[in-house]
């Protein structure tokens, strides 16, 4: 069931205020390593607490899933799916292409989703039965076609989009939420996604649907966001145009992770 018109701005006002706290708190070398290896910032923890704390009261019966304090199971109201920082290593050490991903499942299927990008004032929302909104406001239909030599094609690992010999010219930016948005801008043609989790894409991957983009794993078959709502990573997949005339088909390598 879709948000109401309150539940809606109380999300995106929340959506605001973690941009916020981020962009005033930042301050060099503020970056520490978790046991896997990633950076970690004190506000990826901070904004999932807020969320954490917030968003039940927003959608009563609902329970969240964020990167930094784990899963829970889905709740009668909803089930959010939080990445509170996506792009954490360019946050800690200053570049802009980082944002907020926020999705909502209902009786598992994907009906809310919001891309915050304080850095870049950017900002996308969307609610199930309505247009997928940006700063601007509704955002286009995906054009169908190939993908032209000179046209931008997003790669979450460049491993990946080496061996995948796709056309377009290569972009890593280093954080799903930035190239999803630019997929859903029409700044980028498309986009692949190594092997992320459900809450790193559930918001993009609402929106992609709506504009009409085919969302595939590279093996070939769709991606089902309903067989991911649950703990552990995602196959890499693609998000592109229809008619794309790409060759899918690729066994993906153990290494082809976001990097």
């Amino acid at each position: 069931m879709p948000l109401t018109p309150r539940q809606l701005a109380d999300t995106a006002d929340l959506m605001e205020e973690c941009g916020r706290l981020a962009l005033q708190g930042w301050e060099p070398g503020m970056g520490e390593l978790k046991q896997d290896g990633s950076i970690v910032t004190r506000f990826d923890r901070r904004i999932e607490e807020l969320m954490r704390q917030r968003l039940p009261r927003i959608l009563p019966g609902s329970t969240v899933w964020g990167e930094e304090m784990g899963y829970e199971e889905p709740g009668p109201g909803g089930h959010w799916m939080l990445d509170p920082i996506d792009g954490t290593s360019n946050y800690a050490y200053g570049h802009p292409n980082w944002g907020i991903s926020l999705g909502l499942a209902q009786e598992g299927r994907l009906t809310a989703g919001f891309i915050w990008e304080p850095g870049l004032r950017r900002r996308l929302w969307m609610n199930e039965g309505e247009p997928a909104m940006s700063e601007h406001g509704a955002l286009k239909a995906c054009v169908p076609g190939p993908i032209q030599r000179h046209e931008l094609m997003g790669h979450g690992s460049i491993g990946l989009a080496q061996r995948l010999n796709w056309p377009g010219k290569l972009r890593h930016l280093g954080a799903f939420v930035t190239e999803a948005s630019l997929v859903l801008r029409g700044g980028l043609r498309g986009m692949t996604a190594g092997r992320v989790k459900l809450y790193d894409c559930a918001a993009g991957l609402l929106m992609a649907e709506a504009l009409g983009y085919e969302i595939r794993h590279l093996e070939g078959d769709p991606v089902d966001p309903g067989a991911w709502m649950k703990p552990g990573a995602m196959r890499p997949f693609a998000i592109v145009p229809p008619d794309s005339g790409l060759p899918f088909g690729l066994e993906p390598a153990s290494t082809d992770g976001f990097e």
